[in-house]
């Protein structure tokens, strides 16, 4: 069963002007090759669009349903100013924040 769990993600806009900012949420999985992490799926959760004004501070409540059990995986949230490309990643992001996961399955 797919499970979702609920993340809290803070953006706030000090740039000066009112900015509309694209949300891209990756789910990365990497393994451990030669000693070092490597990337070797990757998958597009979500991708929200938000105007924000100078000064404010948004919250998004963001729900992410994990399509697999593992470990290693990486919760990636990309940040741009106006539309993200079309292979977003944290190289060509303005911001960028992740969080390391294991996902478990849910017995009931």
């Amino acid at each position: 069963r797919n499970h979702s769990e609920p993340f809290v993600l803070g953006i706030e806009n000090q740039e000066g002007e009112s900015v509309e900012y694209t949300i891209v949420v990756l789910l990365q999985q990497f393994e451990t090759i030669d000693g070092s992490e490597t990337l070797v799926a990757e998958l597009e959760l979500q991708t929200f669009e938000r105007t924000i004004e100078n000064g404010e501070t948004v919250e998004l409540n963001v729900s992410v349903a994990p399509p697999a059990v593992g470990q290693d995986y990486r919760l990636t949230y990309l940040l741009y100013t106006g539309q993200s490309p079309s292979d977003p990643s944290i190289d060509n992001a303005y911001r960028e924040v992740h969080l390391w996961v294991d996902i478990e399955s849910q017995s009931q």
